[in-house]
């Protein structure tokens, strides 16, 4: 019969919950899965959060006096959800010493020792195990030593130990040292003398270095990275993590450029109860090879006011026009041309929709003449909002106000007001939306040219119809069953022609033709154009619908405008559009199943009878870690003809290609390009990648090659250079 005591003892514990723990890819569990059943407490103990029962089980105990007991084979001591196994325990109640030996196991949720002897006191939590292992199955870490020393409930201390997120009985890497610290309150351990091994071989010392329990914010340096370029020379970077407060943090990285000298980077991050915002800050003192002290100032900041006040500010600022296409490294970053200023108040509630603007750019391309750059809005103020409905209809309010400014070009006030009244009739079959609208536009000039009002007045009542039809069909193919629909769409649009040539163009420009423009009121963006129109467009949309689930698996749709008469408003003053039809556009999407996606959009000239522009992707995502996008781009009236192809793709259970290849068809030449392998073991990864690149897509300089590696030893450090960066910003949807 085996033998139960129970107990009083004091008690507290700041474990973390295991419904915490999350699966560690690649790794077998570092403990069994468990959870200490909860004793029931009496009630006399449920205010008292530092007292609790101890429950003592065993096969044979024995009263050595009456403060001590003796307790032999298969020996548990539960108490809360904490629990020590071992053959043999020695327990004197007096000062709550518990001698063990033989088999020793302590458990509680997210946290395990393994020993052969201890001498322990379970109320200070004091006291040592020798021939120990400590267990954190969270993060999956496992650490051990001659001898573990308890110093409380929060601090661990290891005798020559050994730390490592490796499965048991694999030491891929191990970090060793004399002394190992534990802070479980701070969930950040500490090695003196410490020395990185690889399977068993040393090839890294260090006197200090910290590593983290959990994934909770710590100070500290952040792994090295390196790599090199034909612009800069080799490349090294060390960052450093400064956790300032729980709502504020920096991270402070010198980055030493072999061709250029010593570059700090520091990016400060903050949140408070209702702003939150990012402040970057890069300075380069006398450039190597510029010649010249070189900075970058990024500020971006939001604000909460209260459910209806919201507010943002975003600034910027370079220090010169090549600073990007130096130092920047992607093809995105580096054909930056503009940087923006901006702040914004923002008002939505019962009363409308509110933006109150002051806008600026700084252009960093010199080669851009001032008469081409963008204006300052100084102010703009937006307003929208609807208004009280009558029979049915739905009126509305959208008006603008704002002041434009620019060095040495003609500058203006504009206000713009547009109401409008429409009533749509929707039924099963189909719907019909007539709206009618007068768009009143007033410039007030400054520095016109000769000859031009400095007061411009304009006010066109815009007046449309749209209409469709649904038509559907059940079909089935196999064991599915779906639904196929037909809807065709009628759209009418009417706007009077006048002429605008003495308004100068100040935010506006042609929008692109797509699907969408035909429905659409203006083809010009901004305030200073409105499209004359007298023309019908013309659409057919199909869908192939699943009739259990409701997902809509492919959309087809093809429409073209029919003018009535001839697009007299142009932008600066060219030639009238006198075509009678548009170009043909069709879209397609289609989600066959969760693995493809597919979707395009292409433009016929039925005078020229040629493709104008096309745009076509392709998504293969069959399971997690492994995916494949392809996507061509063509426009004619830019001279663009692209090919992107990416992938992420596992070759066996630990090793992975992947890679990218962005080609300009009309150059007939590489915009970026990379290819690497990844192989992933559970406990560490290595990365290498081979990179070329060009910085400038308007330059004739020749490519930049790079070779990447990165070496990440999971839950200790990242060595290398930061090929994760470049992986999810170069292919669609990478996952790790």
């Amino acid at each position: 019969m085996r033998l139960a005591v129970t107990l009083i003892a004091t008690f507290a514990t700041t474990a973390m919950p295991w419904s915490s723990v999350q699966s560690v890819g690649l790794c077998r569990a570092i403990d069994e899965a468990f959870q200490i059943p909860q004793l029931a407490i009496d009630s006399g103990f449920l205010g008292q959060s530092d007292q609790a029962p101890v429950e003592i089980n065993a096969d044979e105990g024995e009263s050595i006096d009456r403060d001590t007991m003796l307790f032999n084979g298969d020996v548990e001591i539960l108490r809360g959800n904490q629990s020590l196994n071992a053959d043999t325990v020695r327990y004197t109640r007096s000062n709550q010493r518990v001698q063990a030996d033989g088999n020793i196991i302590y458990r509680e949720p997210g946290f395990s020792l393994f020993g052969q002897s201890a001498d322990v006191n379970i109320d200070t939590y004091e006291g040592d195990i020798t021939a120990a292992d400590v267990r954190f199955p969270i993060m999956h870490a496992r650490a051990s030593a001659d001898t573990i020393i308890l110093e409380g409930r929060q601090t661990i201390r290891l005798v020559n130990g050994a730390y490592t997120t490796c499965d048991i009985g694999d030491n891929s890497w191990s970090l060793t040292a004399p002394r190992i610290k534990l802070d479980r309150a701070k969930d950040v351990g500490t090695a003196y003398n410490a020395t990185l091994r690889i399977k068993n071989i040393p090839v890294f010392y260090t006197p200090y270095i910290n590593f983290p329990l959990s994934d909770k914010r710590k100070s500290g340096f952040l792994a090295p990275s390196f790599g090199s370029s034909g612009e800069s020379g080799t490349e090294f970077l060390i960052p450093y993590y400064w956790n300032i407060a729980p709502n504020y943090d920096a991270t402070i990285t010198p980055r030493f450029l072999s061709k250029r000298g010593l570059q700090l980077q520091n990016e400060f991050r903050y949140l408070t109860s209702r702003s939150h915002g990012v402040v970057d800050l890069e300075y380069l003192p006398n450039d190597d090879l510029f010649g010249d002290d070189r900075s970058l100032l990024r500020l971006q900041h939001d604000t909460t006011f209260s459910q209806q006040w919201r507010g943002s500010l975003l600034f910027a600022d370079a220090s010169d026009a090549d600073y990007f296409e130096d130092l920047g490294d992607r093809l995105s970053i580096t054909s930056i041309t503009h940087l923006e200023r901006r702040a914004d108040l923002n008002y939505s509630g019962s009363r409308g929709q509110l933006l109150a603007r002051v806008q600026d750019f700084q252009t960093i391309d010199d080669t851009i003449a001032a008469a081409n750059r963008p204006y300052k809005r100084l102010p703009q103020l937006l307003y929208s909002t609807g208004l009280p409905s009558y029979l049915g209809t739905n009126p509305q309010l959208r008006s603008e106000w704002v002041q434009f400014d620019r060095e040495d070009s003609v500058t203006a006030s504009r206000l713009d007001i547009q109401p409008t009244i429409s009533r749509r009739y929707s039924r099963a079959w189909g719907f019909f939306e007539p709206k009618l609208s007068l768009r009143h536009t007033q410039f007030s000039l400054d520095d016109q040219a000769a000859g031009v009002d400095s007061s411009q007045t304009r006010t066109l009542p815009i007046s449309s119809l749209d209409s469709g039809l649904y038509f559907d069909k059940s079909l089935n193919f196999g064991k599915r069953a779906f639904i196929h629909t037909l809807e065709p769409r009628l759209f009418y649009l009417n706007v009077p022609f006048e002429n605008q040539d003495d308004i100068p163009l100040f935010d506006t420009g042609l929008n692109d033709f797509t699907f969408e423009q035909l429905f659409r009121n203006n083809r010009f963006s901004g305030g200073d154009r409105v499209s004359d129109a007298n023309q019908l467009a013309l659409a057919l949309t199909s869908r192939l619908i699943d009739d259990e689930s409701g997902d809509e698996l492919v959309r087809l749709a093809l429409g073209q405008i029919r003018y009535f008469r001839d697009r007299r408003v142009t932008l600066n003053g060219g030639a009238a559009d006198t075509e009678l039809t548009s170009n043909f556009v069709a879209r397609i999407d289609a989600t066959p199943n969760n693995q493809w996606r597919i979707s395009g959009e292409w433009q016929w000239d039925p005078d020229g009878k040629d493709s104008v522009e096309t745009t076509t992707s392709l998504q293969y995502l069959p399971s997690p870690g492994r995916g494949l996008n392809l996507s061509y781009r063509s426009v004619d009236s830019q001279a663009l003809e692209q090919t992107d192809a990416s992938f992420f793709w596992p070759l066996s259970q630990h090793w992975r290609a992947v890679g990218r290849w962005n080609y300009s068809l009309e150059r007939k030449e590489t915009l970026e390009s990379f290819a690497g392998l990844e192989y992933e073991q559970c406990c560490w990864r290595l990365s290498f990648v081979r990179r070329e690149f060009i910085n400038d897509i308007n330059s004739s300089d020749e490519s930049n090659t790079a070779f990447l590696i990165q070496l990440e030893l999971k839950g200790l450090t990242s060595i290398g250079a930061r090929i994760d960066s470049l992986l999810e910003n170069g292919i669609l949807d990478y996952q790790r």
